[in-house]
């Protein structure tokens, strides 16, 4: 039996105001990690835009389209902060999203490595990081 596929994206689209470079939302490419096999494809959306914008985020999920049986797939596993194979973390945003990490991480992998969970029942995923995100002066 061979793994699914793990996509390293969010959950969520972001609506945006001011300039955003279309290199935050390159397609999914092929990519593997030496340090998790399994993981094979990568969007380069990485959480750029993240910082100095004003964003709304939706619930609208993401789909990717599978071409085999022409048919749309929600994702459905989420991969918090994941990097590159050599990538630097990025410490702001992991400042700002420690609140939630204890919620939705397990407590046992580091948060520089690939994270693979699924939302808690009774959780709500935008609510929390949309929270983590609200900076108030």
């Amino acid at each position: 039996m061979t793994p699914p596929d793990v996509y390293h994206v969010f959950p969520f689209k972001v609506d945006y105001e001011g300039p955003c470079s279309w290199r935050d939302f390159l397609q999914i490419e092929e990519k593997v990690s030496k340090n998790d096999p399994s993981i094979t494809k990568y969007t380069t959306f990485r959480g750029k835009i993240l910082l100095g914008r004003s964003l709304k985020l939706t619930e609208e999920l993401i789909f990717i389209n599978n071409k085999e049986s022409n048919t749309k797939m929600p994702v459905n596993e989420i991969i918090f902060w994941s990097y590159f194979d050599e990538e630097s973390h990025h410490p702001l945003k992991d400042e700002l999203l420690q609140p939630m990490y204890k919620d939705y991480i397990d407590q046992n992998s580091s948060i520089l490595k690939s994270k693979k969970n699924k939302v808690p029942e009774g959780k709500n995923f935008i609510a929390d990081i949309t929270n983590c995100l609200t900076i108030t002066f």
